[in-house]
């Protein structure tokens, strides 16, 4: 009997659709990705679309480098061709006279060699500011891809402490629920006043606009990190992992920081390379003033039919002088002269700006520290203060607005405490891209 119920069982369509139900609950589900701070900037670095743009940029840049190189290389063309000349032309080209009869015809076909030999550095300064602009463009890429990175790891920073301020934000609407409970309790046998109860829902229903606020934020948090991570949103469920703590440490001194950022920064790499590239090009400008020498030879066949062509070859030596130009070459030399200098006052202001950078990023770390160790030291007091105020609240000695004053204290301190490290770890980030590098040994520890 408990085999044929078993078997009408499995033929129950009901029966199947449990086991199905039962067997997708026994799945177990996939594990929620986790991003770590590393993956952020990797992808940052690599999905960009300003690191594209950059790297575009730099290809065009090696591309234009090639072609200033080519100039070093002969020219080899295949040449065919097919001329057929009637009336007096062609008589005057078979007999010298001016004939209109008769017809002309001629074939050729050829490949061609052609070199410059020496063009008083013309070529050689054109390639050397493509190579020039082609270190500049390998710098500007390498600029974007650090402030993307800084970017990325300040908007990484901002989530996990949007995500901090909405727990702090829930804690404080539990101690509000349960400072109206405690209320309730005691307006309902007479211990204490009904205005402590009104006080008690406000306080709660602020608790809640500070936890729909909090939560607003940590949303767009999200948002604005998938962006500077490279990607149009988070893939659902992603949760971020943890990041290594960027704890207070004492600051390099200023002249040290100034030098490294000058020898170190992308930004100073790049300027110096337009600036030569620059230069370059006021010598390549000059060098229209001055003759080229070049060779060319070729080798072919030509006749009067495709199948009566006898082979040849032809070899030209050439010199080319310029004399006017009708003030080209020398507008050109001035245009020239001209983007150099302006190259060379832009590298002058970029090396103070950079000068600025470090003395702002280093004052901006150490107010950032100045501030956690003050908010850290008001969390700690508004902390105090609301055990405090509970303790006088239970005893009668304090009221309800005593206590509500002293939770909204301590909420505030939290948040304050909360964005104070977030400073703490953003400027000390964006100082080491400042500064060209990390310069400060021991400053990260494991969370």
């Amino acid at each position: 009997m408990h085999d044929l119920r078993e078997t009408r069982n499995t033929r129950d369509p009901m029966f199947c659709t449990r086991r199905w139900i039962l067997a997708l609950l026994l799945v177990p589900a996939p594990a929620a990705a986790e991003l770590t701070l590393d993956a952020c900037r990797g992808s940052a670095r690599t999905q960009h679309p300003q690191v594209a743009a950059a790297r575009a940029q730099e290809a065009a840049a090696a591309a234009r480098r090639a072609i200033g190189f080519s100039g070093f290389l002969p020219t080899i063309s295949a040449e065919a061709s097919a001329s057929a000349v009637h009336g007096g032309f062609a008589g005057a080209a078979r007999a010298g006279t001016n004939s209109f009869t008769g017809g002309l015809e001629t074939w050729t076909a050829a490949i061609t060699a052609r070199q410059t030999l020496w063009d008083f550095g013309r070529t050689l300064n054109q390639f050397q500011a493509a190579r020039a602009a082609n270190e500049a463009a390998d710098a500007e890429a390498q600029v974007a891809s650090e402030r993307l990175e800084v970017e990325a790891e300040a908007a990484f920073r901002t989530a996990i402490a949007a995500t901090e301020l909405v727990q702090a934000a829930e804690e404080a609407l539990q101690r509000a629920d349960l400072q109206r409970k405690r209320a309730d309790a005691r307006v309902q046998v007479g211990q204490r006043p009904r205005f402590d109860l009104s006080r008690a829902d406000v306080e709660v229903a602020n608790a809640r606009l500070a936890l729909v606020a909090a939560t607003n934020g940590r949303a767009l948090a999200i948002a604005q990190l998938a962006s500077a991570c490279g990607l149009a949103a988070l893939p659902a469920g992603t949760t971020l992992a943890p990041p290594p703590t960027r704890a207070p440490a004492e600051l390099p001194p200023v002249d040290a920081a100034r030098q490294r950022a000058l020898e170190r920064r992308a930004e100073i790499r790049a300027a110096r390379a337009r600036l030569e590239a620059s230069e370059q090009a006021v010598e390549a400008a000059r060098a229209h003033y001055w003759p080229t020498l070049s060779a060319s030879g070729s080798v072919g066949f030509r006749g009067p039919e495709p199948g009566d062509m006898e082979s040849g070859w032809q070899a030209l030596a050439q010199v080319t002088v310029p004399i006017v130009a009708g003030g080209a070459d020398a507008a050109r030399v001035r245009e020239a002269e001209a983007l150099r200098d302006a190259t060379a006052a832009n590298f002058e202001n970029l090396k103070r700006s950079v000068v600025l950078e470090v003395d702002a990023a280093l004052l901006s770390a150490q107010e950032a520290q100045s501030r956690l160790d003050a908010a850290t030291s008001l969390e700690r007091s508004a902390d105090e203060g609301l055990r405090l105020a509970e303790a006088r609240y239970e005893t009668g000695a304090g009221d309800a607005v005593e206590l509500a004053d002293a939770q909204a204290q301590l909420a505030q301190a939290q948040a304050t405490r909360v964005r104070a490290a977030l400073d703490v770890a953003v400027s000390l980030a964006r100082l080491d891209r400042i500064v060209g590098g990390r310069i400060l040994d021991g400053r990260e520890a494991t969370r």
